[in-house]
């Protein structure tokens, strides 16, 4: 295991905070998973941490066949805040912004960048475009607050991956999904095992939030360079979440649509080939990309 820490800058005088990444497993597939974006969600933090546990032993055994980040606590700003007695995770009091909204989006900087470089090869196109990415984060100004800092480093790590999990809760809510459209036939499953009772369905709920971030990027691009000029895969990768849950007897309830689930390969497959969100309310709410790449849980 590789612990990396990362200082955040524009801490007041004689204080410190950093947000701490833990690295297990190696090969050419990742997972990133991220808990309690919103500081005052602590299931899905509790839930982390037990994960950190189970790692730990999966890789000492040999086990791990990639690469896996965790990140038990992905926002040690909003686990500071507290206000006469209560914990005050979801806004940043200086600013008053929600931690999960207003994260850069750079499908356009990405776009500029690649160009004519896309080719028939799809996974050296996906090798591309995050490539790409990682180089358009290095090269961004120096953040403006710590907060600025936060989301782009928790976006770093993120965008690389083949499967994103934001893992998020609520205090009194119906277990339900957030999910594309396009992706709802392949998770139906993941519905039924977490026996949600309602799926909403949409592909931008607006406000830029985490999970919209690590896909929006995919679902232009994939309609900046079409097929079939340019060649994605369709078939799903063997890390799909889909394929981790077994179909039970719980049909939930569709509605519009607003989780986020995304995946590299889905996303670019064609022209409405895109990422989606889902989120499991109450106990854990988490958004995945799937297909091919990756699964965003996220709120």
């Amino acid at each position: 295991m590789q612990r990396i820490d990362h200082v955040l800058p524009w801490s007041h005088l004689g204080s410190e905070r950093s947000l701490s990444v833990f690295r297990y497993g190696a090969g050419p597939r990742k997972a990133y998973i991220q808990a309690s974006l919103h500081a005052d969600e602590l299931p899905g933090m509790r839930t982390a941490w037990e994960l950190k546990q189970r790692l730990n032993a999966l890789e000492q055994q040999g086990r791990l066949q990639g690469v896996i980040e965790l990140v038990p606590v992905a926002n040690p700003i909003g686990l500071d805040q507290h206000l006469q007695g209560a914990h005050m995770g979801r806004f940043e009091l200086g600013s008053g912004k929600n931690f999960n909204r207003a994260f850069v989006e750079l499908s356009a900087p990405v776009a500029a960048r690649i160009g004519e470089r896309l080719g028939r090869d799809a996974e050296a196109n996906i090798a591309l475009i995050r490539q790409t990415m990682l180089q358009l984060f290095d090269e961004l100004p120096a953040p403006a607050s710590q907060l600025e800092a936060l989301h782009r480093l928790l976006l770093r790590h993120a965008c690389d991956a083949d499967i994103t999990l934001d893992l998020h809760c609520d205090f009194d809510a119906a277990i339900h999904l957030y999910a594309l459209p396009q992706h709802w036939p392949r998770w139906q499953s993941l519905a039924a095992r977490l026996k949600a009772g309602v799926a909403l369905l949409c592909e931008d709920s607006g406000g830029s939030s985490f999970d919209e971030s690590c896909s929006t990027p995919w679902l232009r691009l994939a309609r900046a360079f079409p097929r079939p000029r340019f060649h994605w895969p369709t078939s799903p990768p063997p890390w799909s979440w889909a394929a981790w849950a077994t179909p039970g007897s719980i049909r939930p309830r569709l509605i519009a649509k607003r989780f986020s689930v995304f995946s590299p390969s889905r996303a670019l497959s064609a022209a409405n080939g895109r990422p989606r969100r889902t989120r499991a309310a109450r106990a854990c709410r988490s958004r995945a990309p799937n297909t091919c790449s990756r699964h965003t849980m996220v709120w």
